[in-house]
This record gives C-alpha cells, structure tokens and sequence, in this order.
C-alpha cells in the first residue's frame, strides 16, 4: 500500500498532535581561543561579509572571553590556613560559653 502526499501530511499532522512539533537544531558549539598553546577562552567568531555564506549586515572580528587569572596555590593554602584558626577560635569561644571556669580543660589554648 503506498502512501499518498496528502496521507503523509496527516499522518505527520497527527504526530505532531501527539509528540508535539519537532525540535529545533542545537545552536553551534562555542569556538575555542588558544595563546602560545593555552586554552584563553571561548569566542564569537563572526564571519566576513565577503563570504559567500555570511548573512546581510555581518561585521568582521573575533571577540574574546578571557577566563579570570587562576588562583595561586600559596594564596589557597594561606586561604585554608585562615579558615582553620577561625574555625579553632570559634571552638574555643563556644567550648568556654559551656565550660566557663575551666573545670574541663584550658578556654583558651
């Protein structure tokens, strides 16, 4: 049994009723930026008006993302270093508002 255009077209009508309209297409992947072998980003790459593929009004150019400057690890262990004391100083406050005489052990140490 062959199927007819107009048979076609509303058994496509009924399956859009049902699983609703096709998807649209994802939109491209980002492009990736590299300096002297490193990942910089990624960018919006704009395509010339003088390709034949480029749309009407299109401009030239790259613009770039830079991503912030990384963390330092002599800055991260300073920083958990910080937070450590803290977190004892707090300890020592909290274990002297239930121990305030001392009787358990040193308030402060």
């Amino acid at each position: 049994m062959a199927l007819t255009p107009e048979r076609k077209a509303e058994v496509e009508a009924l399956l859009d009723d049902i699983l609703g309209p096709e998807p649209k297409p994802l939109p491209p992947k980002p492009k990736v930026v590299a300096d002297a072998g490193v990942v910089v980003r990624d960018a919006d790459v704009l395509v010339s008006p003088a390709d034949p593929n480029a749309r009407a009004g299109s401009a030239t150019g790259v613009r770039v993302r830079r991503s912030p400057p990384a963390e330092s690890p002599m800055a991260n262990m300073l920083r958990q270093e910080v937070e450590r004391r803290y977190w004892e100083r707090e300890a020592n406050l909290r274990s002297a508002r239930f121990d305030p005489l001392g009787i358990w052990g040193p308030c402060d140490e």
